[in-house]
């Protein structure tokens, strides 16, 4: 039964998966995978079944029904390695077409990061911790859950040209944080309390980060912006300066570069105005200056 299966899957995982990864298998399992499958026969879960199945939970949900089709195929394909599926058993998952994601990603401008900042300082006074941490996110391009639990031993020494955070528990595996001058100087200034591991107090965790978050980006005038849109926006700036699409898929710590592809058309942009800029400098040292030609004076 696919059931059985499903706790023999999940019992040699459980040691290897982060916590967070394992919470989430139950979920879908819970909530999707058992109700559908679990009473069949592996060698019964066939391509029609998933097919209805996936169509189904697309009409209510379609990024949920993406990530259990992820789990189920995942799963489907143990299963073959593992001898509990016969070779002569088609897959049940091919060609099955999942769900197109939206464009969620959000890059600030100038001015909304200004409009950003401006209410982070009068926050400054009264809920310090909570727009040190934002502020944190924004110079660095780390994600919510690398920034909260950060350590203090995680932290190489702190210097005026910056500093870097050896982060070993991160979405994608150990990573390390590149601090800029103005990342190393926030930290510094932190207040530390001694014995204390966290570089931010336990209670603030990721949920109450966000509740002040909705409360920042409304006085921001920017209500749906995600605290995410914060990387976009610190791997959009560094791509848009010059930095070059693997190299911002490092700082991120993207193990694909597909994941970084979303910021190509910055690319292309950063490389259009550095040609312009460096063949404006040859052309001026050349004393060449580009005329405009009118369309009737060419020769046909």
């Amino acid at each position: 039964m696919f059931r059985d299966f499903a706790a023999r899957y999940r019992e040699r995982r459980k040691d290897v998966w982060k916590p967070s990864s394992l919470e989430t298998f139950d979920i879908y399992m819970r909530g999707r995978l058992l109700p559908a499958f679990g009473r069949l026969r592996l060698d019964t879960i066939d391509h029609a079944r998933v097919s209805s199945w996936f169509d189904a939970a697309s009409a209510e949900r379609p990024g949920a029904a993406n990530r259990a089709f992820d789990i189920l195929r995942a799963m489907l394909k143990t299963a073959r390695q593992w001898g509990e599926i016969g070779e002569h058993v088609p897959d049940a998952c091919a060609n099955i077409a999942v769900n197109p994601k939206k464009p969620v990603a959000r890059y600030l401008d100038k001015d909304e990061i200004a409009r950003l900042g401006a209410v982070l300082d009068r926050h400054a006074g009264d809920r310090p911790w909570q727009v040190a941490a934002l502020r944190l996110l924004a110079l660095t391009g780390a994600r919510l859950s690398e920034a909260v639990n950060l350590r203090w031993d995680e932290i190489a020494a702190l210097s005026e040209n910056g500093a870097s955070a050896r982060i070993e528990d991160s979405k994608t595996g150990p990573r390390t944080i590149w601090l800029g001058p103005e990342a190393a100087k926030l930290l510094a200034a932190l207040p530390r309390v001694e014995g204390a591991e966290r570089v931010f107090p336990e209670d603030l965790t990721a949920g109450r980060l966000y509740t002040f978050w909705c409360r920042v980006r409304e006085e921001a005038g920017l209500p749906r912006l995600r605290i995410h849109d914060c990387r976009h926006t610190w791997a959009s700036q560094g791509i848009m300066n010059g930095v070059g699409l693997p190299t911002v898929g490092q700082l991120l710590g993207h193990r694909r570069l597909a994941t970084t592809a979303i910021y190509a058309h910055l690319d292309d942009s950063a490389l259009q105005a550095a040609a312009e800029k460096a063949a404006g400098r040859i052309a001026k040292a050349m004393g060449f200056v580009t005329q405009s030609v009118q369309s009737d004076t060419i020769a046909m």
